[in-house]
């Protein structure tokens, strides 16, 4: 009788778990927090997962496995036999749907991608995010193949809140990022080891967290906001990229990079903006950051240049060398 029961409670255990695809390959999965903050619906079908719903997305854990079936991917160089990481989400299913995703839709009404949400979809090419969507989760686009990403204007935290969990986007093939105004929280390591070349982070960004863009080797220049207030240790560590910041009453530049990356005030960069918000180059005049050309960029003065020049510390006007 135990053995009727017991093979009775496989059967079932089985058709559970492979009734969320139908015959054509379309399959269905429930992705709402269990603390009811959100309702969420993911579907599957050729290629393409949709998240739909309301509030936010459940988080999700993830599983450390060894696989060398993707040669091509920028696997951390510390780990051993290309450990990846997959999330516990339940695309992450026996079929093997967690490799098949190419995109991504995320749906308005959505306002948070939940923490390690699509970690390991190495096959990942594109992501959709919608106006409305408030927070991206920690590791949810860790180790997966995308290459360039739009952020919607209403996003205000990448990772944790408090900024001590990250790895939004680490381990990704991201070449550029342009970051919304309204940004509020880069957290730890969210773009760490990318290909991403430039960086202009938000005068509305407060923290930028520990190791946020450690090990980018193509990147070339962060643009500091003036919002920043705190930068965590080795945040920009292991990258070639001059750090240009403008002196504010709240904040000393050299203060607020050396604290916790004196390796980077080598590479800081001072700047200065007029009351008007105009910036003055030779005899050219500039209305934004994005608008000056990457040969001024280069002409403005380190920190050392700026002290030697104007004879006062941290104090310089913008001009030519």
């Amino acid at each position: 009788m135990k053995k009727i029961l017991l093979l009775t409670g496989f059967c079932c255990f089985a058709l559970k778990a492979f009734a969320n695809c139908d015959e054509n390959g379309k399959c269905v999965w429930d992705c709402s927090p269990e603390d009811s903050s959100g309702s969420c619906t993911a579907t599957f079908e050729n290629g393409t997962l949709t998240v739909s719903g309301t509030g936010k997305m459940a988080d999700f854990s993830y599983t450390a496995v060894t696989d060398e079936t993707y040669p091509n991917l920028r696997a951390p160089d510390s780990y051993d036999n290309h450990l990846i990481l997959k999330t516990y989400a339940p695309w992450n299913d026996e079929e093997g749907h967690l490799s098949q995703i190419t995109n991504i839709v995320v749906e308005e009404g959505i306002t948070s991608v939940g923490n390690k949400s699509f970690a390991g979809a190495v096959n990942l090419q594109n992501v959709s995010l919608p106006d409305g969507l408030e927070a991206i989760g920690q590791h949810a686009f860790y180790l997966t193949g995308l290459t360039s990403v739009s952020l919607p204007a209403s996003l205000e935290t990448i990772g944790n809140i408090t900024g001590s969990g990250g790895g939004s986007f680490q381990y990704t093939n991201l070449t550029s990022i342009e970051l919304p105004d309204g940004l509020k929280t880069i957290s730890s390591s969210v773009f760490r080891n990318t290909l991403i070349e430039s960086v202009v982070i938000p005068d509305s960004v407060e923290i930028i967290g520990t190791r946020a863009f450690l090990n980018n080797e193509n990147l070339k220049s962060v643009i500091i906001g003036d919002g920043v207030v705190s930068i965590g240790r080795e945040a920009f560590a292991n990258t070639p990229a001059y750090i240009y910041c403008q002196n504010t009453a709240e904040r000393s530049c050299a203060d607020l990079i050396g604290e916790n990356n004196s390796d980077a005030l080598g590479r800081l960069k001072i700047y200065s903006i007029d009351d008007k918000g105009r910036i003055k180059v030779g005899s050219k005049t500039y209305t934004s950051l994005n608008d000056l050309p990457k040969y001024v960029l280069r002409r403005i003065y380190t920190v050392e240049e700026a002290t030697a020049a104007s004879g006062e510390k941290n104090t310089v006007i913008l001009r030519y060398k």
